[in-house]
Parts: C-alpha cells; sequence; structure tokens
C-alpha cells in the first residue's frame, strides 16, 4: 500500500497505535476478548524504519474547553456594498478566475486535454455512413426520370450492412449473409390484392 501511494506522488505518513493489551481491553466497545486482543497485539508487525512516523499524542489530546463566543449579525458596511456593485475597495485585487474566458479550448485546457470533447452522437447518427462506399451517381435534372435496378439496390444495401458492420437490434443477417449478391432482389414478388367495388 506504502509503495502505491509513493508511486501515485502522495507522502505517505505512519501513525503507531498504542499496544497496551490493558488500555485496548479498558477501551473494548467491540466485546472482545482479553486473548483476541493480545493475539492481535502479537501478530502486528514493526513498523519498516524508511516509513516517517508522526505522533498522534498532540492529535488525541484536547486543547482546553473551547470559550464561547456570541455573534451577533453586523449590518453591511459601505465598502461591502461596493463590492457587490463589481468594484473591488482598495486594497483589493481582482482574481484571475473572476476574468477567466470560460471557452469551450480553455476548460478543456484546464481538465488537461486538448480539444473540447465531442458530444455524444445518436444511434442514427451513428448509423449513417459517410458516402466513401457509395459509387458517385450522376445527379438527375428536375424533371428527368431514373431507372434504378432492384439488384443493384440491393447490392448497396448489403455494402452498407457490412461496413457499418454489427449492431444490437439492427442487423438483417439473412442480408448481409445473401449468397445471391442481391440477385435475389430480382425474383421478388409482390402480391397486390384485388379491390372489389361494392
Amino acid at each position: 500500500m506504502w509503495s502505491f501511494a509513493k508511486q501515485n506522488g502522495f507522502q505517505v505518513y505512519i501513525c503507531q497505535l498504542d499496544l497496551d493489551p490493558e488500555l485496548c481491553t479498558k477501551r473494548n466497545i467491540h466485546h472482545r476478548s482479553e486473548s483476541y486482543i493480545e493475539n492481535c497485539i502479537a501478530g502486528w508487525e514493526p513498523t519498516p524504519s524508511h516509513h516517517p512516523m508522526i505522533d498522534a499524542t498532540n492529535f488525541l489530546q484536547s486543547t482546553g474547553a473551547i470559550t464561547e463566543v456570541e455573534m451577533e449579525e453586523a449590518e453591511p458596511s459601505h465598502d461591502e456594498a461596493d463590492v457587490d456593485d463589481g468594484e473591488f475597495p482598495q486594497g483589493h485585487t481582482r482574481s484571475k478566475w473572476d476574468s477567466f474566458d470560460c471557452s469551450l479550448n480553455n476548460l478543456a485546457r484546464l481538465d488537461g486535454v486538448n480539444k473540447p470533447l465531442r458530444p455524444s452522437r445518436t444511434m442514427e447518427e451513428y448509423l449513417q455512413l459517410d458516402d466513401e462506399w457509395e459509387q458517385p451517381e450522376n445527379p438527375t435534372k428536375p424533371g428527368q426520370k431514373r431507372v434504378r435496378w432492384a439488384d443493384l439496390e440491393e447490392q448497396k444495401q448489403q455494402t452498407k450492412m457490412k461496413a457499418l458492420g454489427f449492431v444490437v437490434g439492427q442487423t438483417d443477417w439473412q442480408r448481409i449473409m445473401d449468397p445471391t449478391n442481391g440477385e435475389s432482389a430480382l425474383t421478388q414478388t409482390k402480391y397486390i390484392e384485388r379491390r372489389y367495388n361494392n
């Protein structure tokens, strides 16, 4: 524990406990037996010499009674009113944090990173790929029709899904693992129900 703390830049101090069995038995609030306390003391290892020791008796001794003081609410003086207005009275200087630029770059620098953190993306944004995988098409003019072949469109969808990879709840394995490579779209049959006018 000591070496781990030193590796992480902490200074470790050791406080030696009282090892008097009678004193420990007298202060025993957990109702442990005297033999148990003596076994704990016997198994206690001495502190290594390279560990800095501190004396805790100053912390444990009472420093005397604390004198009671009656407190009264003071009326705000004229000087305190000036501070509320944003003006500093004579003798006081403005803190560097009062005039600190709280832009994202400065806050990122304070956090120890070079750039501000990216905003988290939604699932829809994550599923949108760059158009690198898609071959550029000739743009159509207004009013001009174009033909899209079912197998080519299916190949584009399969390529897009393969580029995306596995996404929980979004992956269509039949489309990704299609051995016909999109040609099955040419043999799809769509049934249109006949409507009777009654």
